[in-house]
């Protein structure tokens, strides 16, 4: 939880460091609010604590494998290693041809190397516009996950090339 409250300290020779103001950014009502769903626990602040300890060990023990994991995804996607893919080998793609029609595709392999995503496809219905399939980059533009965007995608096209 976020600390609503600091403690200023001021400084003397003979006893030290003591509080001598506590301050907050926030509103009287934020801090009251606080304070006030704090002591309808019942808890005094040791007793909290112990509570919180309790809480870390249970989950660790329960979810620890799946904690790492997660921690580890984290990493991974901040140094730039975790690649999300937007479809997966089995899922159906529609292309939107500039012969006036869509074309169905099964995704039959995912090529992933330095730069580029390739996506395999085996055509299900309509005619290959490129055998070894398409480029991540593709998608939204020219290959779509459903039906309904490449038919929005073909009339758009059918509308540009009327008022060309």
């Amino acid at each position: 939880m976020k600390r609503l409250t600091y403690v200023k300290c001021s400084h003397t020779w003979d006893r030290g460091a003591y509080p001598t103001k506590y301050t907050s950014r926030h509103t009287f009502q934020e801090v009251v609010a606080r304070l006030a769903a704090y002591e309808d626990t019942g808890l005094e602040p040791e007793e909290i604590m112990e509570h919180e300890t309790a809480y870390i060990e249970i989950m660790t023990r329960t979810y620890g494998p799946l904690h790492q994991k997660i921690g580890q995804w984290l990493q991974d996607e901040k140094d730039g290693r975790l690649v999300v893919l937007p479809c997966k080998v089995g899922d159906t793609v529609y292309e939107a041809n500039k012969r006036g029609f869509i074309s169905t595709y099964k995704v039959i392999s995912i090529h992933i190397s330095f730069g580029t995503v390739l996506i395999g496809w085996d055509i299900m219905d309509g005619i290959y516009s490129n055998v070894n399939g398409f480029e991540v980059s593709a998608l939204g533009k020219t290959v779509f996950l459903t039906r309904e965007e490449a038919e929005a995608a073909l009339k758009k096209m059918e509308a540009d090339n009327e008022a060309d």
